[in-house]
This record gives C-alpha cells, structure tokens and sequence, in this order.
C-alpha cells in the first residue's frame, strides 16, 4: 500500500484475495479498467457495478 501513489490519501482498501498468479490478475485487471485509471497511479476511478465486476474477477482467480 505504501507505493501507491495519489493526490488524495483518504482512499481505501475495498477488496483483497490470495493469488498465486496475482502479477496476472493485476495485468488483466489494469487492461479492463486502464480507461479509468487515475494519471501515473494505481488508483483506479470506478463505478459500483465496475467495483463489482472487479471483486468478482478476483473472487475467481483467488487461490482460498
């Protein structure tokens, strides 16, 4: 959490899973939603029903 950088820091974590192919997940997740992507960050400006979808891809592909 340290290294992401943003203009505001009053973000939140508002989901996490365990992946052993987390550098995967973390490339497919940035190709769908790079569109939304805060400039030169990992922050990402989304929608519930984006939020949403993007749980359920990391739900997916979580190891449990």
């Amino acid at each position: 959490m340290k290294e992401l950088k943003a203009a505001d820091k009053s973000n939140d974590l508002v989901h996490a899973v365990r992946c052993e192919k987390y550098l995967e997940l973390e490339k497919e997740l940035h190709s769908l939603y790079d569109q939304f992507r805060y400039q030169g960050s990992e922050i990402f400006i989304l929608n519930s029903i984006q939020l949403d979808e993007v749980q359920n891809i990391m739900n997916q592909r979580s190891s449990n």
